[in-house]
């Protein structure tokens, strides 16, 4: 028969049993695969359409005037800035999003709700001419 008396247990003053270990928050786990790793896989992706458009307009120009070719290479790259831009505010947003929805959470563990709101009256079309 197993006996608790069998097992060896490592004595207290083991380092092992000292070291401390940091568990991530769930918002931080969440943060950094919605959010971060998101953005960042978006943005390399951004980059490597804009190496490959530049480098398709490059080829498909290479007879024509170094102005018109650099001219069109500033638009191409131009075009992927404005991408990039706006994979950096969907960053945003979806940070704030999961902000709200941790808050929320955080707001209904605790029982709390907000403050009714009271109702403003219109008063318009109330005016006579």
């Amino acid at each position: 028969m197993f006996m608790d008396d069998d097992l060896e247990f490592p004595p207290p003053e083991d380092e092992v049993l000292r070291e401390i270990v940091e568990v991530a928050h769930p918002f931080e786990v969440e943060l950094n695969i919605l959010v971060i790793v998101n953005h960042r896989l978006t943005l390399e992706g951004i980059a490597k359409s804009a190496r490959e458009e530049v480098s398709k307009t490059r080829d498909g120009l290479r007879h024509e005037d170094p102005e018109l070719i650099a001219s069109q290479i500033q638009f191409v790259e131009s075009v992927y800035e404005d991408m990039r831009e706006s994979a950096n505010h969907l960053a945003v947003v979806g940070l704030l999003t999961r902000l709200q929805h941790w808050v929320k959470r955080f707001a209904v563990s605790k029982h709390l709700s907000p403050k009714k709101r009271t109702k403003v009256r219109s008063y318009a079309g109330t005016l006579s001419r």
